[in-house]
């Protein structure tokens, strides 16, 4: 299941999701990119049922738990042949988790019984049930979630994008191939930047141009908002206009078949990329992926 383009998805705000049908298989791969907004309960995939005791569990979910709400958890529960059940949880410490665009995988190998959870391609952990355990079906309810576990518990807050769930375990190269769509550029990431107290140097916005002396700052950049990594305390009243660059290195330009630009700004800006003008809009732009597919061949300028 494809829920939009990287980097945009559908942004969640803590009382709504997307229902579909179930998936029960034997064995799984789950896999989803996710930027949450909020600490507490945030539940990514919600495919389980939880119960008291472990022989009542069901299904499999990511999810974000509010005793520990920088953990990301991969839920299985599975059973032998007789019925009995074991339920693991595979899980990744971010120690802060939120307002930085993640890509998660979790997988279930019904032959080996491993269980595994991949962040951003890396391999996270590695949980082990018995051999030739299949994943419990998920009985409880007639749907899984996108947001949210059940209708009135486990709420997402942020975004969510491009959900994906296969009837069978993914390998580490075939979740790597998920991150063909490459993200270059993070939510977080640091940048040169250059207040407007002053106009910038001739030729800031070209390739090579020399920004050591600039400021450093992680995205993003302003005032008056819990979001931004970067605060610039003294721009109210005093300017209006942030100059920010990134470098970034494609391997091979003539493989690039499309590009998405993703920018959260409340005010006009100007987007170049090595020296040509690619976008623009004088109103801002409030978390829309846009299409540059078309200016491709200035990567290699």
């Amino acid at each position: 299941m494809d829920n939009g383009e990287n980097r945009g998805g559908l942004n969640f705000d803590g009382n709504d999701y997307v229902e579909i049908p179930r998936m029960n298989y034997n064995e799984v791969s789950v896999s989803a990119w996710f930027n949450k907004s909020t600490s507490g309960t945030n539940v990514i995939f919600g495919g389980f049922r939880y119960a008291a005791n472990v022989q009542c569990q069901e299904g499999f979910d990511l999810c974000f738990h509010s005793s520990t709400p920088d953990i990301l958890r991969f839920v299985v529960a599975t059973r032998n042949a007789s019925g009995t059940r074991t339920v693991k949880e595979a899980i990744k410490d971010f120690t802060d988790s939120n307002g930085i665009w993640y890509h998660v995988v979790g997988t279930y190998n019904k032959t080996t019984g491993d269980q595994m959870l991949y962040i951003d391609g890396q391999l996270a952990d590695t949980q082990t049930h018995p051999s030739g355990n299949v994943i419990v079906p998920l009985t409880e309810r007639n749907y899984m979630a996108i947001g949210t576990r059940y209708t009135d518990w486990g709420f997402f807050r942020g975004s969510i994008d491009d959900v994906r769930v296969y009837n069978l375990p993914l390998d580490a190269e075939e979740v790597q191939a998920l991150l063909s769509k490459k993200v270059l550029i993070r939510e977080g990431d640091e940048w040169p930047y250059f207040t407007g107290m002053q106009s910038p140097p001739d030729g800031w916005y070209k390739s090579g141009f020399d920004d050591s002396g600039w400021q450093r700052g992680s995205s993003g950049f302003g005032y008056g908002r819990d979001r931004n990594k970067t605060n610039l305390q003294d721009m109210q009243g005093n300017y209006s206009t942030v100059y920010v660059r990134r470098d970034f290195i494609v391997d091979d330009t003539r493989a690039v078949t499309d590009m998405k630009l993703f920018i959260n700004c409340d005010g006009p800006f100007i987007a170049y990329l090595n020296g040509r003008q690619i976008t623009s809009n004088p109103v801002g732009s409030y978390g829309e992926p846009l299409d540059v597919s078309g200016y491709r061949r200035t990567l290699s300028w």
